[in-house]
């Protein structure tokens, strides 16, 4: 059994708090890429961003639309 290591489970509050970090930078990657593009000249299409989460680090794509 050697190199396999047991994954001590984190309590939930850790969990969330590292989530939100995580979403965080993704949002922040988001807005960042898109500004990139526009420089280049590319049109973003708003249709499909990034939500925070809806439970435990579950992702949802969501259009502007509504």
């Amino acid at each position: 059994m050697s190199g396999t290591k047991r994954i001590s489970r984190l309590p939930d509050d850790e969990i969330l708090k590292r989530n939100k970090k995580i979403d965080s930078k993704l949002v922040s990657a988001q807005v960042n890429l898109e500004r990139r593009l526009k420089g280049l000249g590319v049109e973003v299409k708003p249709e499909f961003k990034v939500e925070p989460p809806l439970g435990r680090g579950k992702m949802r794509l969501f259009s502007r639309n509504f």
